[in-house]
């Protein structure tokens, strides 16, 4: 396939769960250990499994697959309370596979949670986030902070 399509692809599917968060700055799902989370679509035959495999610290590893591809990754935060807002800073590799043995891993980037307890509650992400490929194609993705 084309690499430099693939990456674009790859670039828009990493930071596509962060454009739901502007309408849900609420507490994230927190599953009990070893609850798990399938969804299968045969007519796309896309499939997905998470399971939360630890719970101090919490750590949730994932694994889906679809037509030419698999995709997998574990999921930890480190957190710092600073009083009115909360920063989250990500922890863990996601990895897609392309059946051809074209490979690219990144780690999401920081969020914060502002207006704890004053104000209407919001979140921004920002920080860099580095998309390394295995082969041709590498980006980086800038999340700006607010000013």
């Amino acid at each position: 396939g084309n690499s430099l399509m693939r990456i674009l692809k790859v670039a828009a599917f990493a930071i596509s769960g962060y454009a739901s968060s502007v309408a849900r700055p609420c507490k994230p799902f927190n599953p009990l250990l070893g609850e798990t989370y399938e969804a299968d679509f045969p007519d796309r035959r896309i499939r997905f499994f998470a399971e939360k495999v630890s719970h101090h610290p919490m750590l949730i590893a994932c694994h889906s697959e679809g037509k030419g591809w698999k995709f997998w990754g574990d999921s930890n935060v480190k957190s710092k309370f600073w009083g009115q807002s909360i920063q989250v800073d990500p922890v863990g590799v996601l990895t897609v596979e392309f059946d051809d043995g074209e490979i690219f891993k990144w780690s999401k980037v920081t969020t914060t949670i502002n207006n704890l307890i004053l104000g209407k509650l919001y979140c921004n992400h920002h920080g860099i986030m580095h998309i390394k490929g295995n082969r041709q194609y590498s980006c980086k993705l800038k999340f700006k902070e607010p000013s």
